[in-house]
């Protein structure tokens, strides 16, 4: 199925780089840790060559996960490549909520789904909502903002047995 997805849309890592930030996107569900993997020979290169602060992106979370999702060999291996980069925060999908979890001087920023808004779920602690996220950037930090978007709506899946999610809290205009 990867194989498939690289055919149609390209490799799931990217870098980006603007106003002396390092923006880097992985996916750690298919990423190899070996010290030998292109993978990790192109994060080394990406991060040899960047001189200013790093923001990271990630398809599932990095931090406190569900035993299954991305093994804690993968997550050692990222953590120990970016010892001595200026990784200022983590952004992370999967969760399906909002919430900016500081942990050891690195923001991890959880983003809101485009798709559909659990109850419940593998999380708890941040806002169940649907909608974007607006990232500002200046030499100071980082900052992401949960944005509304006109007709977009909540699609809630429920799981039996799950408490419900808490109120939508006020968001920016997108």
């Amino acid at each position: 199925m990867l194989a498939r997805f690289h055919a149609t849309f390209g490799q799931d890592n990217w870098v980006h780089r603007t106003s002396g930030w390092t923006l880097i996107g992985v996916n750690p569900a298919s990423f190899d840790t070996d010290p030998d993997s292109p993978q990790m020979a192109w994060l080394g290169g990406v991060l040899d060559a960047s001189a200013g602060p790093i923001g990271l992106f990630l398809n599932k979370p990095w931090f406190k996960m569900v035993d299954g999702d991305v093994s804690r060999d993968t997550r050692r291996g990222l953590e120990a490549l970016f010892d001595g980069h200026d990784l200022r925060f983590v952004a992370q999908g999967h969760v399906h909520q909002v919430n900016d979890r500081p942990t050891d001087g690195i923001g991890i920023d959880w983003l809101p789904s485009v798709a559909v808004v659990e109850h419940g779920g593998m999380e708890d602690g941040g806002a169940r909502l649907a909608g974007l996220a607006r990232l500002t950037l200046d030499r100071t930090g980082h900052r992401f903002d949960a944005c509304d978007v006109v007709g977009m709506a909540d699609h809630v899946v429920e799981f039996p047995g799950v408490p419900a999610a808490r109120a939508r809290p006020e968001l920016a205009d997108a």
